[in-house]
């Protein structure tokens, strides 16, 4: 009794894989594929692959180290943009409740940080070239926030309200010109 089963029908995928690979050797007889590219043979596959060292270039850092760590600290100095925190202020410096001397100094500095980010979202949005309003704003802004905090309390209660004011429009001019979301 033959107990051979019949042939697999041939597709053409399969001619055309038998061309380039060798005959199938009895699977103890081989210990790995041999294929042939034309008539050079490739070097066998033995279960692991081939070392093969790509044609690319050692990587460079952009920076130097110092200028890296000096980038990585302003990154973790880095504070977002939070307008109910800039809302708030405003509030607390056109109040009418005057803030006493250590307060006002305080709102002082906050104020200040909010003018540098509403200047650098103005700049980098590009608000004072499409706007001139916008650009006077940042004009305004800059001046206030480069002068001292004057020593007698009621003119230093001036420039916080002066500052929160300035403040104020710019975020509102950048709302208008779709530089930033309405702060709530």
């Amino acid at each position: 009794m033959n107990t051979a089963l019949p042939p697999l029908p041939v597709r053409d995928s399969d001619a055309v894989r038998d061309q380039d690979v060798e005959p199938a050797q009895p699977v103890a007889a081989r210990s790995c594929w041999t294929t042939t590219v034309g008539s050079t043979p490739a070097p066998a596959f033995e279960g692991r692959a081939a070392a093969w060292t790509p044609p690319v270039e050692p990587w460079v850092p952009p920076l130097e180290r110092a200028e890296l760590e000096n980038l990585v600290e302003r990154f973790r100095a880095w504070r977002p943009y939070d307008g109910g925190v800039l809302l708030d202020d405003v509030a607390d410096a056109l109040d009418d409740l005057v803030p006493d001397e250590e307060d006002a100094g305080e709102l002082g500095q906050r104020l200040r940080g909010h003018l540098t980010k509403l200047v650098t979202i103005a700049v980098a949005a590009k608000a004072d070239q499409m706007d001139e309003r916008a650009a006077l704003l940042i004009e305004r802004a800059r001046a206030v926030r480069s002068q001292d905090v004057p020593s007698d309390h009621s003119r230093a209660v001036g420039q916080l309200r002066r500052m929160g004011w300035i403040v104020n429009e710019l975020l509102e001019r950048l709302v208008e010109t779709r530089c930033l979301k309405e702060a709530t």
